[in-house]
C-alpha cells in the first residue's frame, strides 16, 4: 500500500510540472529547426539574443535570423533543464544540441487564454 500511494505522489508530481501546449509546439518547432511553424507563435517584436548578438526584430526578422541560425546549426535534440511560471509567463531552459555544438537556451513566452506568444529566445555558447 505505502509503494502504491508513493507512486501516486510520484505521478501528480511529475504532471503538476507539464507544459503548456504553446510551450511544447515551440520546443517541438525548435527541435525541427522549423523557422515558419515558430515564427506563428512570436509576438509583434522577438526579442532574439543568438551568440552575444541581441536585437529585437519583427516578426518576419526573427524568422529569418532563426532560419538562419538552424541551416548554419542543424539541431539534432533539445535537452529541457528547466520550467517555471511567473505571473501567467512562462519560461524554459534547455540545451539546444546541434551538429556543431551544444547551446545554452532560454524561451520566454506570454500565455494569453489559450494563446501562447513567444516574446524572447536566447541561444548562448555553454
Amino acid at each position: 500500500m505505502k509503494q502504491f500511494l508513493a507512486c501516486i505522489t510520484i505521478c501528480i508530481f511529475l504532471f503538476s510540472f507539464s507544459l503548456p501546449s504553446g510551450m511544447e509546439n515551440i520546443l517541438n518547432a525548435i527541435k525541427q529547426s522549423d523557422a515558419p511553424s515558430l515564427s506563428r507563435y512570436f509576438d509583434n517584436s522577438v526579442d532574439i539574443t543568438v551568440l552575444n548578438k541581441s536585437y529585437n526584430y519583427s516578426r518576419g526578422q526573427a524568422q529569418m535570423v532563426l532560419r538562419d541560425f538552424f541551416a548554419a546549426n542543424p539541431v539534432r535534440g533539445f535537452e529541457v533543464l528547466q520550467t517555471g511560471e511567473n505571473a501567467g509567463n512562462h519560461y524554459c531552459i534547455g540545451n539546444l544540441i546541434t551538429k556543431r555544438a551544444t547551446y545554452y537556451t532560454t524561451v520566454f513566452v506570454k500565455v494569453h487564454g489559450n494563446n501562447s506568444i513567444l516574446q524572447e529566445i536566447r541561444i548562448e555558447r555553454k
